[in-house]
């Protein structure tokens, strides 16, 4: 499970922004990129929280499917979930190992002003590396809201 995560610097900026934003219920929403011997993540789109919990999320289906289009007509993936902690820390809970065994792959977890990145796979979650990088030298894109 040792890749390495290569991130769009306007991914990192939108997530930051989350970070310094986070809101009273889980904010979530998915990750696209490309997967292959590195996972490289252009874009980051916010999906309603059905739930509207602060202690739990579920992406709102009728935007993750549209995600999923969009992801495909550009030649894209979805390649991960990120999603606040309101009330805790960036560390993977119960629930989300719960989650990453039916959506393995990248997982953002933000809290207290923390991003962190994560694997997940058949092993649970392991910290990724990450390298941020300008627009100019990942694929152009920008992260929608």
């Amino acid at each position: 499970m040792a890749k390495r995560v290569i991130v769009d610097e306007n991914v990192e900026k939108f997530l930051q922004s989350v970070a310094e934003n986070p809101g009273e219920v889980e904010r979530c929403g998915l990750l696209v990129g490309r997967a292959g011997k590195d996972v490289e993540v252009v874009e980051a789109h916010e999906v309603e929280n059905v739930k509207a919990s602060a202690v739990e999320f579920e992406l709102n289906p009728v935007e993750v499917l549209r995600v999923f289009e969009r992801a495909e007509q550009s030649g894209l993936d979805v390649v991960g979930v990120w999603h606040t902690h309101p009330v805790g820390y960036a560390k993977p809970s119960g629930k989300d190992a719960m989650g990453a065994s039916v959506f393995p792959g990248v997982w953002v977890i933000i809290a207290r002003g923390e991003v962190r990145w994560y694997l997940a796979g058949e092993k649970g979650f392991e910290e990724a590396e990450v390298e941020v990088r300008s627009p100019r030298s990942a694929p152009s894109s920008s992260p929608s809201s």
